[in-house]
């Protein structure tokens, strides 16, 4: 989730991968299950962010987070 929009994208998930699977098997099971992942954990950030905002939370730039997730789920989606 977090380095998925980086232009080094490819080259931190080989190394990832190639760390995770010293472990345990890769979780994707089917092309495309890793980009479902990374929209469910936008979500859920989004989530969380709503709930923040409600609260008043100072430092929260919600408008800002919101504009990222857009952007970051119309890449996944292949509409943006």
């Amino acid at each position: 989730y977090y380095v998925a929009r980086r232009p080094d994208y490819a080259a931190v998930l080989d190394a990832v991968r190639r760390g995770y699977e010293r472990i345990a098997p890769w979780p994707e099971e089917r092309p495309g299950d890793l980009d479902t992942f990374i929209a469910a954990r936008t979500l859920v950030l989004a989530n969380d962010v709503v709930h923040l905002d409600r609260e008043g939370e100072p430092n929260l730039d919600a408008a800002a987070f919101f504009s990222r997730a857009e952007a970051r789920l119309q890449d996944l989606l292949g509409s943006g």
